[in-house]
């Protein structure tokens, strides 16, 4: 004989199809819903970082990015023209904003985010169609072919940036594999025609990068964890 269970519900893993029983009402969660969950957790964890240590366990009570800087807002905001001069450098980060050369996707998607989520608190909205292109714009050369694709396409300033980002994930490992592929072949290259020209009595100059290796540039403004503590502190 099978004791009667408790009422419960049954929910679905969307992302892998697994179910399993919970007591309790049933939630559902599509894809974009647990995708929007991740990010929302990245662009928190980045804001923490952020903070001096003195103050990170003060803050962590916060659950959402947005209620973490709406909080790091209200502590130090500072007067209209500090606001103001805070602004614009968010605007200015923006418009710099470039991948840097040894970051992964998600660490450009998840930089590109926390600037336009600071943004979006002090109520600069950006345009669907100009956030995606920037994103893409902003990635490193070895991704030129699938950039100019996806700018193309006709539904881009519809598409959410977390979107568009699942979909160039996809593609990271096969354009990894093409920028070792070309590095060693331009390594070797170099090396064979330097090893030539000292045969003949000559030196050559070979250059030693390719423009599918990624080019980091330092005039980029970045959001690096002193930066951030040094802008929040201000």
């Amino acid at each position: 004989v099978v004791p009667e269970s408790s009422p419960s519900t049954t929910t679905t893993d969307t992302t892998s199809g697994e179910t399993g029983t919970k007591s309790g009402r049933t939630v559902t969660l599509t894809p974009e819903d647990m995708q929007k969950k991740k990010n929302d957790v990245k662009k928190r964890a980045t804001l923490l970082l952020s903070l001096p240590d003195e103050h990170q366990l003060r803050f962590s009570k916060y659950k959402t990015a947005r209620e973490l800087w709406a909080a790091i807002l209200k502590t130090f905001g500072g007067n209209e023209a500090t606001k103001k001069t805070k602004k614009n450098l968010l605007k200015q980060q923006y418009g710099n904003f470039k991948a840097e050369g040894s970051k992964t996707l998600e660490q450009t998607f998840t930089r590109l985010q926390v600037i336009v989520g600071q943004l979006q608190f002090m109520d600069v909205e950006i345009e669907q169609d100009d956030l995606n292109q920037k994103f893409l714009t902003s990635l490193a050369p070895e991704w030129l072919m699938h950039t100019i694709v996806w700018r193309n396409r006709s539904d881009l300033d519809t598409m959410s940036l977390d979107d568009l980002y699942n979909h160039l994930k996809v593609y990271e490992s096969e354009v990894q594999k093409k920028s070792e592929i070309n590095s060693q072949n331009m390594a070797f290259i170099s090396s064979a025609k330097y090893n030539n020209g000292n045969e003949d009595g000559n030196t050559v100059c070979v250059p030693t990068a390719s423009t599918n290796v990624p080019i980091a540039s330092t005039s980029v403004a970045t959001i690096s964890q002193d930066t951030a503590c040094a802008y929040i502190a201000s």
